[in-house]
C-alpha cells in the first residue's frame, strides 16, 4: 500500500476489554493509522464500553458499526439503548472490511462463525490478528520477532499478554542464550466462585496447562535454545495488575549487570526502574508509574528491575526480574503486528513508530540515566 496513507483497521470485539483499548488507542495515538469499522456482539455492556472509549476523543468517532445480529434485532437494540450511532447488521460489512488493510479479531463468537466464508478470502491477501486461543493453528506473531509468512494465508495468532511481554526482553540475547528458565507470576484467569473474600485474595494456582503453553511459545521464538533447556513455571494469583517475571538465563559469554541493562534500555517497550524501586509491584506502581501518569507521561508496560540484588550474576548465569503492566502489554502488539505487516516493515521498527507515538521514549527519558 502507499506509505503516506493512513493504515485502514477494522475491529471485531471492539466493545471487549482488550478491544475498547485498541479502538481508544487507534483514534487517539496513531495518527498514520484509521479505524474506519467496528465490530459488536448484543450485549450492552460491550457497546457502553466502547462509548465510553471515544468520550476522551478530540473528534468524534468515523467508524461504521455493525452488530453481528440479523436487521431487526439490530433496530431493537439500537432503540434499547438510545444510541446516537447508527448500526448495521453483520452482513452488509463486507464491502467495508473488504476496503480495509487488516482486521484484528478480539471477539469470543460462540458457535458458527459468519464471518468465517470472508476471513477464509480475505486472508489471501490481507492480515487478520486473532487473539492467543481462539486459533492455535495460526501463526504465532511477538513483536519484536518477525512471524513466518506464506504467501496464500495472512491469518495470525497475536502472542498474549506473558508472551507479550517476553518477547521484547528475550529478543536482543535470543542468539546468546544456551538456557532460560522462567518464572511468573500472573493475575488469576478464571475468576473464583464461592469462595469468601479472603479466600479469593490468598487463594494462589500453579497452573501447568498454560506453562506447556507459553513453553512451546517460547520455544518457537527462540530456535536456537534447545526445548528441553528452557523450563517455565506459572503460578496464579488473584488482583495482580502488574505481573512478575524472574529469567535465569545462562549465556554463551558472561554478561555484567551493566550490559543487560544497556542492552534492554535500547529496547522498545521497556522502562528502566531506578534502583530505589524495591522488586514490588505495589511500589513499582506507587512510586513509578502513577507519578509518571501524573504528569502525562506513559510509562512503557515492562520495567526491568535495578535495584540491589534485582540482578544476580554467577559466572555466565544471569538472573533478572521484570513486571509486565497486564492492561497495556497485549494493545500495543496489536497495532505494532498491523503496523509491520501491512507496511512490510520488520516488527523491532513497528514497535519503536509505535512507541513514539504513545510518548515512550521521549528525549527527556532517552537523557535520563537511572542506573547512576
Amino acid at each position: 500500500m502507499e506509505s503516506n496513507r493512513p493504515i485502514s483497521v477494522a475491529i471485531r470485539g471492539a466493545g471487549g476489554l482488550l478491544g475498547h483499548r485498541l479502538a481508544r488507542a487507534i483514534m487517539q495515538t496513531q495518527d498514520d493509522m484509521r479505524l474506519d469499522a467496528v465490530i459488536l456482539g448484543t450485549d450492552q455492556e460491550s457497546f457502553r464500553r466502547l462509548q465510553s472509549a471515544c468520550r476522551a476523543l478530540k473528534h468524534p468517532p468515523n467508524f461504521r458499526i455493525f452488530i453481528d445480529a440479523k436487521q431487526r434485532e439490530v433496530r431493537r437494540l439500537m432503540a434499547a439503548w438510545a444510541s446516537k450511532w447508527e448500526f448495521e447488521p453483520l452482513d452488509q460489512s463486507y464491502n467495508v472490511l473488504q476496503k480495509t488493510d487488516a482486521i484484528i479479531d478480539a471477539a469470543i463468537v460462540p458457535g458458527k462463525d459468519a464471518l468465517a466464508a470472508f476471513y477464509e478470502q480475505y486472508s489471501r491477501k490481507k492480515p487478520i490478528i486473532h487473539q492467543s486461543g481462539r486459533y492455535p493453528k495460526y501463526t504465532t506473531v511477538a513483536p519484536p520477532f518477525d512471524p513466518n509468512t506464506t504467501e496464500d494465508d495472512c491469518n495470525f495468532r497475536q502472542g498474549d499478554c506473558l508472551i507479550s511481554g517476553i518477547a521484547p526482553v528475550v529478543f536482543p540475547f535470543r542468539n546468546d542464550m544456551e538456557e532460560m528458565q522462567l518464572r511468573l507470576l500472573v493475575q488469576r484467569q478464571k475468576p473464583l466462585h464461592g469462595p469468601t473474600i479472603e479466600e479469593k485474595i490468598v487463594d494462589i494456582l500453579i497452573d501447568t496447562n498454560l506453562q506447556r503453553q507459553i513453553h512451546a511459545n517460547v520455544a518457537e521464538l527462540l530456535p536456537t535454545v534447545e526445548p528441553d533447556m528452557i523450563d517455565v513455571s506459572v503460578m496464579q494469583a488473584p488482583m495482580h495488575v502488574y505481573y512478575m517475571c524472574e529469567f535465569s538465563v545462562t549465556f554463551r559469554q558472561a554478561k555484567s549487570a551493566d550490559e543487560i541493562i544497556t542492552t534492554l534500555r535500547n529496547q522498545p517497550r521497556i522502562a528502566i526502574a531506578p534502583p530505589e524501586i524495591s522488586l514490588s509491584t505495589g511500589n513499582l506502581k506507587q512510586y513509578l508509574q502513577e507519578p509518571y501518569e501524573a504528569n502525562g507521561t506513559p510509562l512503557e508496560p515492562i520495567v526491568l528491575f535495578t535495584g540491589r540484588d534485582a540482578i544476580e550474576i554467577r559466572g555466565r548465569r544471569a538472573k533478572f526480574r521484570i513486571a509486565i503492566y497486564s492492561r497495556a502489554i497485549t494493545m500495543l502488539p496489536n497495532i505494532d503486528t498491523v503496523r509491520g505487516l501491512v507496511r512490510g516493515q520488520a516488527l523491532l521498527n513497528a514497535m519503536q513508530i509505535t512507541d513514539e507515538k504513545f510518548g515512550f521514549h521521549s528525549e527527556e527519558e532517552q537523557n535520563r540515566n537511572y542506573c547512576q
